[in-house]
């Protein structure tokens, strides 16, 4: 947080107040503390009449973290008692999310002359946790590595197995006979058409324009993405011999990335829900800029210059045909009237949005079982001369 604003640990005087956080600001023993609950010492502050200021972590630096962690030793982790534990914080944490006030009046009935007052019931006094706590259980990483690699290896195996393992189960589905083409076309057209759609449209309206700069996001964006394309077309264009066209599409396949299949799910697994908005302000133009600046480049290097005067209807009928773009342009129509969204509406959008993770890997997965790998350059350029040799050294 210091660092952020230009300081160091050198521009500040540590004093140790211990649990004394709130006393120690009203004698003026120190200017600010650190450790103290955004929705206690606050609210505390505020009873008695001497109001504080509060620095969030997460708007001066800080990422988004987790604000409690039960840790147990890996020797008990399988421990009846711990189970029923987490078990119970499982229904403790749904309970309080789905029903505030009885949750209040179960806390306050163990000793309502202790508990029932001015500070617990402010209605801040329920901070938001975590509706699954047990969703971030039971981590195993390497032990023998360091902790810093142990960690980093921990939060991308959390973030890349689920979603790994739901396209493998597509994937093997669709080999083994299971799942058919025609299952995956039906799939695929609820995924695209109609499910993702939806969770652009509500995703939208429900969140919250992020304080970054637009320009910003996609100044970020684009310079490794042309960048990449770049790598790929000179690569192909001068080191593999393709033809320029050619190499044209190879370098859009290098940077061409999947934000709806691969960063709906991954996205906010890795960076949270705050990342969905700059995420579908991407998928609105990502599509369409990239494969229009492509489709111009070959157009010219193709010496078809003439078929370029159709390009901009073509681009037209491509968005108003678009399923995604259609719901992300009426999920940003909608925001502007600030009528959010009917309860039983949200409710009908999140059942959507529930299924759209998991199908869309699904087909994802079912996709690529119809793909192989075949045609190597490599042994295009070099098969001739490596088999007289393979042939010499079986004889000898």
């Amino acid at each position: 947080m210091l660092e952020t604003h230009g300081l160091t640990l050198a521009d500040v005087t540590l004093v140790n107040v211990n649990f004394a956080l709130s006393p120690s600001l009203y004698a003026k023993q120190v200017d600010a503390v650190i450790g103290a609950f955004r929705n206690f010492e606050l609210n505390q502050m505020d009873i008695d009449g001497r109001p504080g200021r509060a620095f969030y972590p997460e708007e001066h630096g800080v990422p988004a973290y987790e604000e409690l962690i039960l840790v147990a030793h890996p020797d008990y982790a399988g421990m009846d008692k711990l189970e029923r534990f987490l078990s119970a914080l499982d229904q403790a944490s749904s309970m309080i999310v789905e029903d505030p006030e009885g949750s209040y009046a179960s806390f306050v009935s163990y000793r309502p002359d202790l508990l029932d007052n001015e500070l617990n019931r402010l209605l801040e006094s329920v901070c938001p946790i975590h509706e699954r706590p047990r969703a971030h259980q039971r981590h195993s990483p390497a032990r023998d590595l360091p902790l810093s690699v142990r960690s980093a290896m921990t939060e991308v195996v959390y973030v890349l197995a689920p979603v790994l393992a739901l396209g493998l189960i597509g994937y093997f589905s669709t080999r083994l006979g299971f799942f058919s083409g025609s299952h995956r076309d039906g799939l695929s057209k609820y995924v695209f058409d109609f499910a993702v759609p939806m969770l652009l449209f509500s995703a939208v309206v429900e969140l919250e324009s992020p304080k970054a700069s637009a320009t910003t996001l996609f100044v970020s964006y684009y310079i490794p993405l042309i960048a990449v394309f770049a790598a790929g077309l000179i690569v192909s264009w001068l080191l593999l011999r393709r033809p320029v066209v050619e190499s044209m599409i190879i370098g859009l396949g290098s940077c061409f990335s999947n934000t709806v299949l691969l960063g709906v799910p991954l996205i906010p697994r890795a960076l949270g829900e705050e990342a969905f908005f700059p995420l579908f302000l991407l998928i609105s133009v990502h599509g369409i800029t990239i494969f229009t600046a492509v489709t111009v480049a070959i157009e010219i290097a193709r010496g078809r210059d003439a078929g370029l005067a159709n390009l901009p209807k073509q681009v037209v009928s491509g968005l108003v045909a678009n399923p995604l773009i259609v719901g992300l342009a009426l999920g940003f129509a909608w925001k502007m009237t600030n009528l959010g969204i009917h309860p039983i509406a949200a409710d009908m959008f999140h059942l959507v949005a529930t299924s759209v993770v998991p199908a869309a890997l699904f087909v994802l997965g079912s996709s690529l079982a119809s793909y192989s790998i075949s045609g190597s350059v490599v042994l295009k350029h070099y098969g001739c001369r490596w088999q007289p040799c393979l042939l010499r050294c079986r004889l000898e």
